[in-house]
C-alpha cells in the first residue's frame, strides 16, 4: 500500500533535556544522525539529575511502572543495564542513557524516547503509543495503533495481533546521543530497515489491521 507520512516528531523532553527535538529522517543517512545540528545541552551524569514529576506510579533505575499522566527524564546515572516500562497511561518518558535490554509494556497513550538499546527492545501489548528509539534489534507484541520512530541495524519484527502500527524514521537528537549510542555498540551511520518489517507467524492468533511504513515527505 501507499506509505504514510510520519508526521511531526513527538519527541520534545522537558527540563534538562530541553533540546531533543524531533528531526525528520534523511535519506541515505543512516540512523538519520549524520547531518543532524546538535543543541548544546548537558544531559551527562554529572550535570543532569534527571526529572520525575508523576503523581502516581513508581520510577526505578530498571522499572518505571504505574505512572500516569506524568513526566519522567532518566540520565545515565540513573538508568540500569536493563530497563522495563509497564502499566503506564497518558505520560511522557525520556531515557537519555543507553541500555542493553529494554522493554515497553501495556502502556496507552504515551510518549517514550530512549536513547540507545544495544540489544533487544520489546514492545508489548501497547496501544496509541508514540516511540522514538535507536536499537539493535526490535521485536514489537500485540500492538495496537501504534507510531514507532526506529534506527535498527535489523529488520523490525512484528508479532501477534498488531493492529495499525505505524513505523517510521528516528526522529531526534541531543548533544550526548551518538556517544550513548556508540556505548551501546549501535553504528549511527550505518543503513537502518525500520522499514522493512518482518511479520512472523501469528500461531492461532490474527494478525490483522494495517502495517505501514512512513516517513516525513
Amino acid at each position: 500500500g501507499t506509505a504514510a507520512p510520519a508526521g511531526p516528531s513527538p519527541v520534545t523532553p522537558p527540563g534538562p533535556a530541553a533540546a531533543a527535538a524531533g528531526a525528520g529522517g534523511v535519506a541515505g543517512a543512516g540512523f538519520g544522525l549524520s547531518s543532524i545540528r546538535l543543541n548544546p545541552i548537558n544531559t551527562g551524569s554529572s550535570g543532569s539529575r534527571g526529572l520525575v514529576a508523576v503523581a502516581a506510579g513508581s520510577v526505578g533505575q530498571r522499572h518505571v511502572s504505574g505512572v500516569y499522566r506524568g513526566t519522567v527524564v532518566r540520565g545515565p546515572a540513573e538508568v540500569g543495564d536493563d530497563l522495563t516500562i509497564d502499566n503506564c497511561i497518558e505520560c511522557h518518558i525520556y531515557v537519555l542513557a543507553p541500555v542493553r535490554l529494554a522493554r515497553i509494556t501495556n502502556c496507552r497513550d504515551c510518549t517514550v524516547c530512549i536513547g540507545a538499546v544495544g540489544a533487544l527492545l520489546r514492545i508489548d501489548s501497547c496501544e496509541r503509543l508514540q516511540l522514538t528509539a535507536a536499537a539493535a534489534q526490535v521485536l514489537v507484541v500485540s500492538c495496537h495503533s501504534c507510531c514507532l520512530h526506529l534506527g535498527t541495524p535489523r529488520q523490525p519484527a512484528l508479532l501477534g495481533d498488531c493492529r495499525f502500527v505505524k513505523l517510521a524514521p528516528h526522529n531526534t537528537r541531543y548533544e550526548t546521543l551518538l556517544d550513548r549510542m556508540a556505548a551501546a555498540g549501535l553504528t549511527p551511520n550505518q543503513p537502518s530497515l525500520w522499514d522493512q518489517p518482518t511479520i512472523l507467524p501469528c500461531g492461532i492468533t490474527s494478525c490483522s489491521g494495517g502495517i505501514s511504513s512512513g516517513g516525513a515527505s
